[in-house]
């Protein structure tokens, strides 16, 4: 052999061996159903292997996470991440990418990972997530972490679904989709004069061209769109400066009728900066709907006809009495681009005797975007549930009609109540050998705070805006506490570093009021602070605060002769010391309070997790688990979700953590969830609450705890 050719002979060996091992610089795709091995993956958690049966890569075990082999790519906004995969347990699916392998974690960092809501059925499902990545320059690998102990993974690829960049910011989909790109959708869009019908749930998409277009220059939305189902759509948009895909609910009309939906997009915080492409989704979760869609269009003023909407109708006071006279309110909004003229609004209230006709108000103009309430003053001469039906109309809008049920409670006793001084003292309900306790979130302590339930009449409590560093309201709270089966109250508590906030609820409320030592009480340390917070030396501050000022109390809340302390995030805490230093923390803490011979600490973890989760909450000390709230819990992945969906995902939620803890866990209890006051359209919401729901909920609680495996150490439920 010359040398010359065994120069060509090394050449390709290397070669070859580079091509073994080298940086793939286009879009990764595996198909796993072909392949011969694992094709580079690897686990960095449970067992892999290939599975030529099913023509999948498997993987099993309590923490899976599957990374990829490496390869280089330069990131888009339009980058679709397509997955085929089963899983045995539903959740959030965790993708991380990162544009390194340096340590720690190999490279990856929570701020990089995408979120994929997975079907736990055992059942091969195609999944499509708009990766929107693009804040970095390069992607080199990518992890994925399913939900379930059991999984395998048939194919993963990236796509690229970039369509033509358009020059305007009006579409019409009279004829089609019009160059929008179409992701994950139940069927081929159908063109139709009225628009095109597209069906699908919150992962199918339709997504325009670049638009490169500042967001000041066109806050506003107007869709045209008809349903036959009231539910929402989801708007989206990708900022061209910042990561993820960022979207907006549409509630839709679902009288089968086209309409304008006409969206302030500056309510969002979100809508910001420069918008590279918007998308529509055709439902919000897992359940597909249908829409046909007739246009979009972005800019600064509203357009379309006028369209009136019954957005409100409800009393005044959500505590009206038989015999009070009171206030009816109704708020009409026009969601449509034009102004309505001669609005006219018309209640009748039937039930409990003749129909109630109240007069017709009126308005001369609702501009478009804008909302007009009437009020009428009428009287309820008796109790019970009556209905409100409501009539709008306007010379250049369709009319539209509302009704809402009215709750009239019985007449109040004047004379049974005037010689009190004072809270009267409580009587407590016999719980028998059951504990229960509700938490305390003490920041309601002026109008600033309460000011955001203004427009949320039936959410005013009965003792109205009130301190809850009253002593006397905090009587009256325990006296309602004590009388339906709380008997402790647990205090959001906050600490950071030395820093102190929101006392006033349990210094100047709780422990100066006269029934403090009817009820129990302990803390939730709410610790969600910022990294670096926590510390050996500051957990042994704050233990020292604790001995000092509550542990000592009679009324401290106390199992198995420690005193109880919730702990909000423990993983802040892991995070900022590590598992190993949280242990040796606690034990420490633990001696202090024992040198003070006020008994240990019971530490309760609040969160939920799979079983290797909950052996490292066990194994840094924690004595129990519970939660603080899991207002997502069976939510299908929409925000707005009925709360029967909760009640039956929570009881799921306790069996699950219960199965994977070796230490108790405490069932937790949540009435619902509606932060609308808060963040609007974008809230969480969970509808259809109820007394009955509610009673539900408790007494699947109350069966949990009846079961002998899951008292307390001290025997209590």
């Amino acid at each position: 052999m010359t040398s010359r050719n065994l120069l060509i002979v090394f050449l390709m060996a290397y070669l070859l061996c580079c091509a073994q091992h080298c940086i793939s610089a286009t879009l990764p795709d595996w198909q796993f159903g072909t392949a011969t091995d694992m094709s580079g993956w690897s686990s960095a958690g449970g067992e892999i292997a290939l599975d030529s049966k099913e023509g999948a890569l498997a993987i099993k075990g309590d923490q899976c996470r599957l990374i990829s082999p490496l390869f280089d790519i330069k990131t888009s906004p339009w980058h679709l991440l397509e997955i085929e995969m089963r899983t045995n347990r539903s959740g959030n699916a965790r993708m991380f990418f990162s544009d390194t392998t340096d340590e720690p974690y190999g490279g990856f960092r929570e701020k990089w990972h995408r979120h994929i809501e997975m079907i736990g059925d055992g059942r091969y499902h195609k999944y499509s997530l708009l990766l929107c990545w693009h804040d970095l320059e390069k992607v080199i690998h990518i992890r994925l972490d399913p939900p379930g102990t059991d999984n395998a993974v048939k194919s993963i690829r990236v796509v690229d679904i970039q369509p033509a960049k358009t020059p305007d910011t009006t579409w019409s989909f009279i004829s089609g989709l019009g160059g929008w790109a179409a992701v994950a959708l139940a069927d081929d869009p159908m063109a139709s004069d009225e628009g095109a019908l597209i069906k699908g749930n919150s992962d199918a998409l339709i997504l325009s061209g670049p638009i490169d277009r500042p967001t000041d220059d066109i806050p506003r939305l107007t869709l045209r769109a008809a349903s036959k189902t009231s539910h929402r759509a989801l708007f989206h948009w990708v900022r061209a400066d910042r990561p993820g895909l960022h979207s907006f609910p549409v509630e839709l009309i679902g009288d089968g009728k086209m309409h304008s939906y006409n969206i302030d997009l500056s309510a969002s915080s979100d809508w910001d900066g420069t918008v590279a492409a918007i998308g529509l989704s055709p439902a919000e979760g897992h359940n597909p709907s249908e829409i046909t869609l007739q246009s979009v269009s972005l800019g600064k003023v509203a357009i379309g006809p006028a369209e009136i909407k019954i957005s409100r109708l409800e009393l005044a006071d959500p505590v009206t009495r038989a015999g009070d006279r009171a206030g009816l309110k109704l708020e009409v909004t026009n969601i449509g681009g034009s102004a309505a003229a001669n609005v006219n609004a018309q209640v009748t209230i039937v039930g409990g005797g003749d129909p109630v006709i109240l007069p017709v108000k009126s308005a001369k103009t609702i501009r478009a975007a804008e909302s007009v309430q009437f009020v009428w003053e009428t009287d309820f001469a008796v109790p019970g549930q009556l209905t409100a039906v409501s009539k709008v109309s306007a010379t250049n809008a369709e009319p539209t009609s509302r009704q809402e049920s009215l709750r009239i409670y019985p007449r109040l006793d004047k004379s049974a109540i005037r010689d009190i001084k004072y809270v009267p003292e409580p009587k407590p309900a016999n719980t028998v050998d059951y504990l229960v306790g509700c938490y305390y979130f003490p920041g309601w302590r002026d109008y600033g705070a309460w000011s955001v339930l203004n427009d949320y009449p039936e959410r005013r409590p009965i003792l109205g805006y009130a301190h809850n560093g009253n002593p006397e309201v905090v009587d009256w709270q325990i006296k309602w506490a004590l009388e339906h089966g709380i008997q402790f109250f647990i205090y959001d508590w906050y600490w950071i570093k030395g820093s102190r906030g929101l006392e006033e609820g349990l210094h100047d409320g709780f422990l100066r009021s006269r029934y403090q030592n009817k009820m129990k009480f302990c803390l939730l340390w709410a610790n969600h602070n910022d990294p670096g917070s926590h510390s050996e030396d500051d957990m042994l501050k704050v233990t020292q605060f604790w001995i000092d000022n509550y542990f000592k109390r009679d009324n401290y809340l106390k199992i198995d002769g420690k005193n109880v302390m919730v702990i909000f995030s423990p993983h802040n805490i892991t995070a900022d010391m590590g598992s190993d230093a949280t242990r040796a923390a606690f034990e420490k803490m633990n001696k202090l309070c024992e040198d003070a011979h006020v008994g240990g600490i019971y530490f309760i973890a609040c969160g939920k997790g799979d079983a290797g989760w909950a052996r490292q909450l066990e194994n840094e000390g924690y004595d129990a688990i519970s939660g603080y709230n899991y207002p997502s819990a069976g939510d299908r992945g929409q925000k707005s979700a009925p709360y029967s969906w909760m009640v039956d995902a929570y009881k799921v939620i306790w069996n699950d953590i219960s199965d994977a803890a070796t230490i108790p866990y405490i069932p937790l209890c949540e009435a619902g969830w509606d932060s609308r006051p808060w963040y609007g359209l974008t809230a969480r919401v969970r509808t259809g609450k109820s007394p009955q729901l509610w009673q539900k909920m408790l007494d699947n609680a109350r069966r949990y705890c009846d079961e002998p495996s899951r008292t307390l150490p001290d025997g209590r439920k």
